[in-house]
């Protein structure tokens, strides 16, 4: 998923996105060459999961 993708889902500005990864308060994207980061969906899923207060399992 593109940051963009995140920031639209979230409704949260890039510099929230990039404060919550800094600070562990949402997972860490994939960078997977110069000028091109992704956020992996499960991951997202399993943090959203988390936050309600359920399992990945």
């Amino acid at each position: 998923m593109r940051p963009a993708q995140v920031m639209h889902h979230f409704q949260i500005s890039e510099s929230t996105l990039w404060s919550w990864v800094k600070k562990g308060k949402f997972p860490k994207p994939v960078k997977l060459s110069d000028g091109v980061t992704r956020f992996d969906i499960a991951s997202i899923q399993a943090w959203l999961t988390d936050r309600k207060g359920g399992t990945t399992h």
